[in-house]
């Protein structure tokens, strides 16, 4: 059975990694260099302003009610 798109299987939507940004899964990776690109992301989305504690209580909150 063939996909729509011609694509193999589980890489719908996924782009080119080359094109995917400066960032690649390599042993030189560090811990720090994820946590810079991550605070770098979401600091051009001006993600900040929801990711305070409460907020993120908040969502935990939710999140555990939907399986209780």
């Amino acid at each position: 059975m063939s996909q729509a798109g011609g694509g193999a299987c589980g890489d719908a939507g996924q782009e080119d990694s080359a094109a995917a940004g400066p960032f690649s899964f390599s042993p030189e990776s560090t811990l720090e260099d994820i946590r810079r690109l991550h605070a770098e992301f979401a600091a051009e989305r001006d993600w900040a302003q929801f990711h305070q504690p409460r907020n993120l209580l908040l969502a935990l909150v939710g999140e555990v009610g939907e399986l209780a």
